[in-house]
């Protein structure tokens, strides 16, 4: 099979994943930062082979759980005869990384299951009150996540009962984004004026480098 062959294969299945989910092009194509040219092209089979960095992403979005990530790794495999191998996700016993938390350490596997399973929890649950009850709705969408209402186009959006135009939530999203990049540089110079353990040094860069990484990615 030519890398030809093996593209439009690969092109044809990526597409109709997205197309199952329900998910328009154009719409994608803003979500993982690629043009939609460039997906179209790939979906198509016109482009050659997709980077491993584009089917990363691609999938990762796509995929609702690791196990579907790595099933599509897998058949990716499969249809590339093996040229295309992404590395899978290793799915972690919950209770064993849960075990290990309590003692106070993790394997690197369980601490990439631990940080992703606190971000799949929090902007995932919605919680509210009827009737003075406390309930919790379990969603499959980020509804709690500001960056999904400013970027959603399905529905109107407002603030203290204003429509917002999509160049009022664009806007929005980036005065969010500088406020955590200024929020940043003042915390490093505040630091500058105290003394602070390593670990304490380390944790807050790590904190920060997260922040940025996301405000980045998505």
């Amino acid at each position: 099979m030519d890398t030809n062959e093996i593209a439009i294969k690969i092109g044809d299945y990526l597409r109709k994943i997205r197309l199952h989910k329900n998910i328009k092009l154009r719409r994608f194509a803003d979500t993982i930062g690629y043009s939609h040219g460039h997906i179209s092209s790939i979906e198509n089979g016109k482009k050659g082979l997709p980077t491993y960095d584009f089917l990363d992403t691609y999938l990762e979005k796509l995929s609702d759980s690791y196990e579907e990530y790595n099933f599509h790794v897998n058949k990716i495999a499969e249809l590339s005869n093996n040229q295309i191998q992404l590395e899978t996700i290793p799915i972690v016993d919950a209770e064993k990384a849960n075990r290990s938390l309590r003692k106070g350490y993790l394997t690197d596997n369980e601490k990439k299951f631990i940080n992703n399973l606190n971000l799949i929890a929090e902007p995932f649950e919605l919680t509210y009150f009827d009737n003075n009850e406390k309930k919790t709705l379990y969603l499959s969408i980020p509804l709690n996540d500001l960056s999904f209402h400013l970027n959603a186009t399905n529905n109107n959006k407002f603030y203290k009962r204003n429509l917002l135009s999509e160049t009022d939530r664009k806007n929005i999203e980036i005065i969010l984004d500088d406020y955590f990049r200024t929020k940043i540089n003042i915390q490093k110079e505040t630091r500058n004026n105290y003394e602070y353990s390593k670990e304490e040094v380390k944790d807050w860069d790590n904190t920060q480098e997260d922040i940025l990484n996301k405000l980045d990615k998505y």
